[in-house]
Order: C-alpha cells, then structure tokens, then sequence
C-alpha cells in the first residue's frame, strides 16, 4: 500500500534525462522529491529511502523523511554508476513498514549518475585549396548519437556563430569534405552529448590560404584541382570598383562573381592582382541564400518537469572555483527554446557556500529560486555562477540549449465521479465510472477507494493505487464487503496537483438477483 501514499516527482535538477526506466544524471548531487497525499499523511509515521548501488543485490537505508515535514531526499552519490531507489513508509498505528521486505518489492526508481563527458578527438584536418579534409572519432559508453554536431567557423571572427555541416557518416568514426569561402584560419569543431547531459568536444585549426602560385603545391595537388577552362570561353575579370558597385541605400539584386582563372600551372590568381579586388558576395544579394549560414546548431532539449509553483527552486553544483570563492548567480531565461536569451529581471534568491575550501575534491551545492509567471507556459533557465571577483561563465548565445525547462501547473484536474452500474457479463462485479481530465496528467493518474466512513477511514484500494484514466474500471467486489460503502476518485497530475471526487451518499452494493420460483394460484 505504500506506493500510493507517495509520489515521485521529477528531478530538480538540469542535465536529467529519462530513457526507457532509468534517469540520466550528470551530477552526483540531486535531490528526490516526494509528496505523501494529504488525506494520508495521519497514517504515515516516517519514509525511509532505500538505495541499492548493485543493481538490487544489496539495499540499505540512505535516509529517512517526515511525511508532513520534508519535502525532499538529498543524495549524494560517491562515484558514478547506476543507483536504485526504492522507499518504504511505517505505519503510524502499527509500526510496521510497507513493504516489509525491500528485496521483494519492485524498484521504484533508478538513476545512473555519468559525470564523464565523451571522448572526441579529430584526428586529421587537412586544407586542400578552398577544401578541407576532417577525420575523427568518438566514444561514450551512453553516447547521444544525434547530438553530434561538426561544426566550422572562420578564425578571424571568434565571436561568431558555427556553421554545422551535414554529416552522414557513422558518427564514432568518420570523414567529412567541405568548401568554405574565406582565406584565412578555419576553425573546426566536433562535439558530442551522452545521456546525462555531459558533452564532449574538440577544436582545430586549418591553416589558411594565401591564394598565391606554389610550384610544390601545383606539383602535388594539381590531380585534385578541376581542370582550367579554354582560354576562349574566360570573359576578361571584372574590377571590383567602388563605382561598379550600387550605393549602400539601394537593396542589390545581382551581383557577378569575376571567374576564376589559373596560370598554366593551374595556380589561383595572386590576391593582389591588378584590376582584381576581392568583394565578399553582399547578404542582401541574390545569391545570398549560397552562402548564407544556417542557424545556428542547439543541442538536445532537456525534458519538460511540471511544477505546481509560479516559484521553484533550482539546485545545482560548482566543481571548480577559485581562492576569492563564490559571489552570485546569474540567471537566464528563454521562453522560445534558446533561440532568444534574456537576463531575469528578478533578483535571484540563492545560497551559496560562505567560504568553500578550494582545495576539496568535494563540489559544493547551491540553489536558486526562479519565477515562473504564466502557468502553462514553457521556460528555459540558464546558470551562470560568478566568483567574489566577478568572474563567470559567458552568458547563453542564441541557440544555446537551457540547462532546465519547466512548465508551471498550479490547476487540479476535473474529478467527476458517476453511480456505478452491475457489470452485464459478471453477476459479482461492478462497473466503475468516472472522468478525469488536465493537460499534465500523470502515467496512471487515478486512484479508487470505498470506505464506510468518509470523515475517519480506512479507506480501501480498489483495483491498487495508481490506475490507467480509462474512464472506467471493473470490480471484482469481495464477498464480505459491508450492504454501503462511499466511494472515491483521486486524479493526480504531473505538477502534484490533486483532484478529489467523493459520493455524497453512501453507495448500496447489492449484487444478488433476486430468483422468483413456486408460483401458484391462490384466489381469483
């Protein structure tokens, strides 16, 4: 019974993510929060957390939690690994614990704590002309595939966005060709996510090209160059003059590219050439759509946690700091899925450590509180944490992926609770019905229960305690259940928020079908 007196929320913590039954955590703090139904809370002396670190081999007791008092389990983890948790209560009359036996209960959370990013590593970047050549590989025992992104940008314009290329190739070890349209120093980038959220990368550098005759490079690479076009069909270069050009308050339509054109040895035309100046092809042009960037790349989204609070406190984690400590938060908050990024107008209440030892290979813990003005509405939060020097991390470019989304739910469901009706193919069963509706509700977001008494209880399970929103549920109705009993809905949603739904009357269980026999005359 212990299973429905309390709920597993969500993790308040960025980085989480869920596959099949387990939570990817790239944190080895966290904190597990638990609700205990208000109804129940009278019965319930005490939560004990169970947590098994061998996967149900050995279990032992982390923690213990008021069922009125405490609102959450802190978990430290000692290394990385896949931990099971599972949490028992003690009844408040009787003393005992439910389940008894933790062995032979099922396991009613696991967590697999990854701290370590992926392995990536570029092993060949090699510049061809206008081309380059990029070769690399990547490893991660919980390796996101679909987050690996190959990305270049010119070298000269550090702040500027990456361009993502398209890569096809099995993503633990491939190649890649690509143009680019600058001289200078290309950047490229290769990164990948894992489960947890921890994200490996590596960065080179691609020498630039000089654009000037190299008899070396003519002699070694002149079977990867495209052969020159007849000299007769070469129009004469166009020189790229200032009056050649359209004022910069006239939109351009068209702009022509002067041709290339090659010595004898197939060398590119000198950079300096007289009558030649290079112009960069204008945004505005036609052909803008060629060159033009794509947007830019965002990793995976971290998942949606409904909270039931227009407030919700964030606790997070700080690994390395410096001698002067830590000063403040910073908090960021998009409400488009990265793509536009603004500082909170709030000023953030937070905790952090007085005076944290710098040489602790422990990280030290904080939180912050963040608001959450519309209900319904999603919103991503970025952290940036400063040092008493002032120091922190760039705040979030667009794109960038929200280190938490949260949706604020702070409405019940609609409960309605119909009279219940004999089931047609079973004389001893009864046929439930109800309806339940919200827009978060939970997995299996109903609970039915009958008592004789509404005002002290017990009430009793009907079918266990978490049951499908089927609209309807067929009960086998024990042989000894008293001739009136009320009945009770309870729909719970993904925030926390509780509807109930109870008979006002109690409700006649009378299933036997009266059997007429002896018949007889007795007057006309």
């Amino acid at each position: 019974m212990a299973a429905g007196w309390f709920t597993w929320t969500c993790l308040l913590l960025a980085g989480s993510a869920v596959t099949e039954d387990v939570v990817y955590m790239n944190q080895r703090g966290f904190q597990i929060p638990i609700r205990v139904q208000p109804e129940r809370q009278h019965e319930v002396k005490e939560l004990i957390l169970y947590t098994s670190s061998n996967q149900g081999g050995n279990w032992g007791i982390y923690g213990r939690a008021d069922p009125v008092k405490s609102k959450v389990f802190d978990f430290w983890a000692p290394k990385d690994g896949i931990y099971y948790f599972s949490v028992a209560t003690i009844d408040a009359r009787t003393g005992k614990q439910d389940p008894e036996n933790i062995y032979q209960a099922p396991v009613q959370m696991k967590v697999c704590v990854d701290t370590k990013p992926p392995v990536v590593q570029i092993n060949k970047l090699e510049r061809i002309g206008d081309e380059i050549v990029v070769a690399w590989e990547a490893s991660d025992e919980r390796a996101e595939w679909t987050s690996f992104v190959l990305a270049w940008r010119p070298a000269d314009n550090p702040g500027g966005q990456w361009t993502p290329l398209p890569v096809t190739q099995p993503f633990e070890r491939g190649n890649h060709r690509f143009r680019v349209n600058v001289p200078g120093d290309v950047h490229v980038r290769a990164t990948l996510k894992d489960l947890a959220g921890n994200e490996g990368a590596d960065e080179k550098v691609a020498p630039g090209t000089t654009n000037r005759f190299d008899p070396a490079l003519a002699r070694t690479r002149s079977d990867e160059l495209p052969p020159p076009a007849p000299v007769s069909s070469m129009p004469p270069p166009i020189p790229a003059t200032a009056t050649s050009m359209p004022p910069p308050s006239a939109p351009m339509t068209s702009v022509q590219q002067p041709p290339a054109t090659h010595s004898p040895m197939h060398s590119p035309m000198p950079a300096q050439s007289p009558g030649y100046e290079h112009t960069p092809i204008s945004s505005s042009s036609s052909n803008a759509s060629l060159y033009s960037p794509p947007a830019p790349s965002r990793g995976p989204l971290p998942p949606v946690q409904i909270v039931n609070s227009r407030q919700t406190k964030l606790s997070f984690e700080v690994a390395r700091f410096g001698p002067s400590g830590l000063g403040s938060v910073d908090v960021y908050v998009t409400k488009d899925e990265g793509a536009t990024w603004e500082k909170s107008p709030d000023d953030p209440v937070m905790t952090l450590p007085v005076s944290p030892e710098i040489n602790s290979q422990t990280p030290v813990r904080g939180s912050v509180t963040v608001n959450l003005p519309e209900e319904g509405k999603i919103y991503g939060f970025y952290l940036v944490v400063k040092s008493r020097a002032g120091l922190g991390k760039p705040p979030p470019m667009p794109g960038t992926a929200p280190h938490v989304r949260l949706e604020c739910d702070t409405t019940k469901p609609e409960a309605t609770l119909f009279m219940p009706k004999p089931d047609e193919l079973n004389g001893s069963r009864l046929v439930l019905l109800w309806k339940a509706t919200d827009r978060n509700l939970a997995q299996n977001p109903i609970t039915l229960e009958y008592t004789t008494n509404p005002a002290t209880g017990p009430w009793e399970f009907i079918g266990g305690p978490e049951l499908p929103n089927t609209g309807s549920y067929t009960w086998d109705v024990p042989q000894k259940i008293p001739p009136k009993v009320y009945l009770k809905l309870t729909v719970r949603d993904t925030a926390g928020n509780v509807a109930v739904a109870v008979t006002g009357e109690p409700v006649l269980i009378d299933l036997t079908v009266p059997e007429v026999g002896g018949v007889q005359v007795i007057g006309r």
